[in-house]
């Protein structure tokens, strides 16, 4: 998933630190 913060204020937290 390459969904960021800006998007997802949920998922954003635990996804973008997976994204980086």
């Amino acid at each position: 998933m390459i969904l960021g913060p800006e998007k997802t204020p949920v998922f954003g937290a635990s996804n973008g630190l997976l994204t980086l």
